[in-house]
């Protein structure tokens, strides 16, 4: 997770989206992986719209100062320096 100064910039992008957006916890995103994989009913309509998720994206979890989680779209999930580039999904609850 790039930084800027004291601002995350990943985590800022997600919240900027608009409002509700943010980025996910390492849990939520191994969920959404996880659904992903099984191919859900959700997934299924979002992949056909050409949001299929793919690769490493960053987690808002923080390991320590330095590194922070990732999780692919296998289901791995792994630290890595926040310096480094890696893709950010931003999410959103439902509501009712």
């Amino acid at each position: 997770m790039q930084t800027l100064g004291n601002n995350a910039i990943a985590a800022s992008w997600c919240t900027e989206m608009c409002e509700g957006w943010y980025m996910p916890s390492s849990g939520e995103l191994f969920c959404l992986m996880k659904a992903s994989r099984k191919g859900s009913v959700l997934f299924n309509k979002l992949n056909s719209l050409g949001a299929r998720l793919s690769g490493w994206y960053w987690a808002s979890t923080e390991h320590d100062r330095n590194e922070a989680i990732n999780v692919s779209d296998g289901g791995t999930v792994f630290t890595e320096r926040k310096r480094s580039e890696v893709k950010v999904r931003a999410i959103r609850a439902f509501t009712e």
